[in-house]
């Protein structure tokens, strides 16, 4: 017989660590799987919202996250090729945002998920998905009434529950690499140039994080790209992701709900990423203990929680992802975004303070 458990996770990012967290700490048996071993490095922009600060309030993590090496990023600039820099510092009063690093971040989420009671298991292959309960992996056979996808954006559960709704066609690859803290900042910097854009942040004392959005098809390495814009940088180790668009997931149906980026909820590195998959994730995990609670049926949340997202996200998800690959495919228009905000600076603060939804605490 199959070890049987409340909740099964696939994925311990943000999403599917701060479910099992807090419905751990709710007192259900859940077992969290990852393919990756822990700790490991993540393409990502490294950036968290100001917004976060409510999730890490109402889970109880405010304290602990405060013990971890991250960085305050003061503010926010734009700029094109050919055009200065144009942006803004954040007021105290007002904005908290933080730069950290994913394998900091993720290993001290999946961290607190076991201390509040979940098993997990890392560097787990996943094999097939039996009968809408079971899940067959390298580790063994496992039972779950209720099973979450939060694998990300090439989400095995959402293929394997029938929930994946074909590629879109894209051909924009992403790149990511370690640079000295001496060549960013303090603010959070987006790039446009004729091949695509970068976004830089100092996520530690010693650190920037550089995340570079290029064709798939262009002649140019990300280390060609970057030694045009930083000087005398060293060769780099560049890790990348393939394709960054990719068509919205359905986000629930039966027993299964899909977290974060296996929903594929926003475009990557627009810097909001982070705060919707923990605000999914806080969402489906009230939802299910709820619901649970109820002695209601397991297999009625995955219909539940598909219009609960499409309620939550679909402003959201359409701002981010339209006006991310507006700009994105054709550089030209940055170009003109960057001297329209020149002339109008509240644009910038307007599109930088685009409404994101509130926690339901």
């Amino acid at each position: 017989m199959p070890d049987r458990y409340d909740m099964i996770v696939v994925g311990a990012g943000p999403a599917g660590s701060l479910f099992s967290y807090l419905t751990a700490r709710a007192g259900f048996n859940v077992l969290l799987l990852d393919k990756s071993y822990f700790p490991r490095p993540k393409v990502c922009g490294d950036t968290l919202n100001a917004k976060c600060w409510s999730i890490w309030k109402a889970a109880g993590l405010e304290e602990s996250f405060k013990q971890l090496p991250h960085h305050k990023i003061r503010g926010f600039k734009v700029s094109s090729e050919h055009e200065e820099p144009v942006g803004f510092k954040y007021a105290r009063s007002r904005r908290d945002e933080r730069a950290i690093s994913r394998e900091i971040l993720d290993e001290w989420l999946r961290e607190e998920a076991i201390q509040a009671g979940a098993r997990c298991l890392a560097s787990t292959t996943m094999r097939s998905y039996e009968n809408r309960t079971e899940l067959v992996t390298s580790d063994g056979t496992f039972s779950g009434t209720i099973i979450v996808g939060a694998d990300g954006r090439n989400s095995w559960v959402a293929r394997a529950a029938g929930l994946d709704k074909g590629r879109r066609t894209c051909s924009r690859m992403g790149w990511q690499t370690k640079i000295p803290a001496e060549l960013a900042d303090d603010d959070l910097h987006i790039k446009f140039f004729e091949q695509g854009y970068f976004g830089i942040v100092r996520d530690s004392e010693t650190q920037a994080n550089l995340c570079l959005m290029l064709d798939s098809n262009s002649f140019n390495t990300p280390q060609m790209i970057a030694d045009q814009f930083f000087e005398d940088l060293p060769p780099m180790g560049w890790k990348s992701t393939f394709p960054i668009s990719r068509s919205n997931n359905i986000a629930g149906d039966r027993n299964v709900l899909l977290l974060g980026d296996a929903a594929r909820m926003v475009e990557p590195f627009t810097g909001e990423g982070i705060y919707m998959s923990l605000h999914s994730a806080w969402e489906a995990a009230n939802l299910c203990i709820r619901h649970l609670a109820e002695e209601r049926p397991a297999f009625e949340l995955g219909r539940l929680w598909k219009h609960r997202h499409h309620g939550l996200f679909k402003n959201q998800i359409f701002f981010q992802n339209h006006l991310s690959l507006w700009l994105a495919v054709k550089p030209g228009r940055a170009a003109v975004a960057v001297r329209l905000i020149k002339r109008y600076p509240a644009l910038l603060t307007y599109l930088e303070n685009t409404s994101l939804p509130e926690l339901n605490a």
